[in-house]
Formats: C-alpha cells, structure tokens, sequence
C-alpha cells in the first residue's frame, strides 16, 4: 500500500528530475540543481524537494541512496532550503479508497536527549511491521533541543528506515525552525531529514489534517482545550469536558502528542461523537509504561469501527488489550489514562 494519500506536484518539474535520477542513480541535490541549470530550468531549491518529497513518499524506488548524516549535505541544505516555505498550517492528506488501514502513533522520541531510547524506538517499528502496519505518524518532538548536528547524526543513523512514518514539528523541532528564519548557525529545515532517511517524511509545522474514508481527523503536537494550545502535561484526564473540547468539533477524532503520558477520552453529543487520542512518549523507559499505539481502521460498510491497541514494553513489546471505538454507532464514555 505505497500509494495511500494524494497530493498535488509540479508535474513538469517532476518528470525532468525523475530523469535526471534515472541516469544518474546516486546523484544528491547539488547535482540536480546544476542539471536544471543547465537545461534552462529555473526552479528553487524548494520546488526540487517538494518534488522528491513526493517521490519519497510515492515511489521510494526512483531515489536509490540514503544520505546519512555528513556535513556537505547538511551545510548545503542549512543554506538553501527557506524555512518561510514549509508548510505554515494544516497539511492534508486523503486516502478514501481503502477498507482497512492500520498505522503506527508515536510521539516525543526526544532524539539527543536524557530520555532518548533508540532500542526501544527499533522495537516498536520492528514489531508493527510484524503486524502489518502501512505507516506511522510522528506526533512532533521528534529531537531534543539540545545539539541540532548530534540529535541528526543519531537521527540518521538509528531511526527506523523500514516504515513510512509522516511527522510534524513539536515544540523542541520547531526551534531548529524558528531559528533558521534569523539565520542561526544553530538551525535547520527539518524537511531536510529526508535526505538521511528517505522514510521520513517531516510535511507539516503546524498540523495534519487526515480523511481516510470520509473521517476527518486532526493531528497536532499539543492538546487544543478551549480553543487554544495547552502546554501543560496530563496526569489526570478526569477534568476533560465536551465544553474544553468543542474547538475540534469539525474533527470526529484528534490526535496529539506532547504529554507523554497516553489517554483515550470520547463522549457523545447531540449529533455526533469524538474521539481524543493522546499518543504517549516513545522514550519512556518504565518497563510497563504504554509507549505507543497501533490503530487500525476497519471502513466495511457493515462494520465500520477503529480498533487502538497500546503497545508496552516488558523484555519485550507486548500489547494491552485494545479499544474498540464504533464509528456509527454510539459507544460508551471512555476516559482511560495510560
């Protein structure tokens, strides 16, 4: 299932880089810009990596090499790539021509940092691709603040390369980002990941919002209560409302990272019904402790339900028992915290 999401391409554009990485199967970024150059086409440096971006994520055959951490492409991508043209607000993706889809929720690996886990990280990829996921969803922080060049050589040496997994900016991403638009030397375009792990696709500083089979769903790095972001840590769910949370009611289920801890919070409305997933953080090293989710869609016509199933960490990754969460039919108040 390569092919789930739609998006839109400058197809010109497109069709001359894929030649160019057809007859030139190991070539990096400085040498597609000099070819343009060279045919009389003018494109910036961000329309060839929306493109291979696209490529990535479509077709990962076409790019033939990962580029791991090395100081030319990171020095040429630190000074090329305008940090002003990342995706400012919500990126959509669609995908509404499938019965059954089952991805992975992470959050807050905090590469770089006192909780980093790279085992653990490998684990939990290792075993959703044993049960068949078609991707994962990084809720944002995916590195720790501290060391920008340290934290993407880890990056691009120990993170999974095996599973598309789609990611936006948390809060600690977002300060390599904001940076850059002043220039500092401590800074980059993490869409920039792509070249060190052609999986990883970082399309959103803000958000994503998903329809997969008509259910819109939102995902955001920070729990939205009243209408705004909360920066605070959830211990206790039990003071949740409907009223705190009518600001997504246009979304029939949300997705937020941030907190650490996992929650499962739903309620019924008049006319409708919400779920709210906080995704926990993938570092944690409490043996025990819920350290990610896989959440499996299943769009029969008859049946249309979503099953979360909570992932923790023993001697190894063993899963808590699921949720069932019935989209057409009304289901029971769920405050669960993880």
């Amino acid at each position: 299932m390569e092919n789930i999401f739609s998006f839109s391409i400058n197809y010109k554009l497109f069709f001359r880089i894929i030649y160019i990485l057809q007859n030139n199967p190991d070539c990096n970024i400085y040498f597609i810009m000099e070819r343009l150059k060279d045919e009389g086409i003018i494109a910036s440096s961000n329309e060839v990596l929306d493109v291979l971006n696209y490529l990535l994520v479509v077709d990962t055959s076409i790019i033939k090499k990962d580029y791991f951490f090395n100081e030319s492409t990171y020095e040429y991508l630190n000074k090329e790539l305008i940090a002003s043209s990342f995706q400012e607000k919500y990126y959509s993706l669609k995908c509404d021509k499938v019965k059954r889809i089952k991805f992975l929720l992470c959050a807050d690996t905090h590469i770089g940092g006192d909780i980093y886990n790279p085992i653990l990280i490998n684990n939990v990829y290792e075993y959703a691709k044993e049960k068949g996921v078609n991707f994962a969803f990084h809720l944002g922080d995916l590195l720790d603040k501290n060391n920008l060049k340290a934290n993407i050589s880890l990056f691009a040496k120990d993170y999974p390369k095996y599973l598309k997994t789609y990611g936006i900016l948390g809060n600690h991403d977002k300060l390599f980002n904001l940076k850059y638009v002043n220039r500092s030397r401590n800074s980059f375009d993490l869409r920039g990941l792509l070249f060190f792990n052609r999986n990883f696709y970082m399309i959103s500083r803000e958000g994503i919002e998903i329809d997969i089979g008509g259910i819109n769903i939102h995902l955001n790095h920070k729990l939205y209560l009243n209408g705004l972001e909360r920066d605070v840590f959830v211990n206790d769910i039990s003071h949740l409302d409907k009223k705190q949370l009518f600001y997504l009611s246009s979304y029939m289920i949300h997705i937020s990272g941030h907190m650490h801890n996992g929650f499962l919070y739903s309620y019924n409305s008049n006319t409708d019904q919400k779920l709210y997933i906080g995704v926990p953080s993938l570092s944690n090293f409490n043996k025990g402790k819920t350290c990610a989710y896989i959440v499996d869609f299943i769009l029969n016509e008859r049946d249309r339900k979503i099953i979360i199933t909570p992932l923790k960490f023993y001697e190894n990754i063993e899963e808590d028992e699921s949720i069932i969460w019935n989209i057409d039919k009304e289901n029971k108040l769920i405050k669960k915290l993880f």
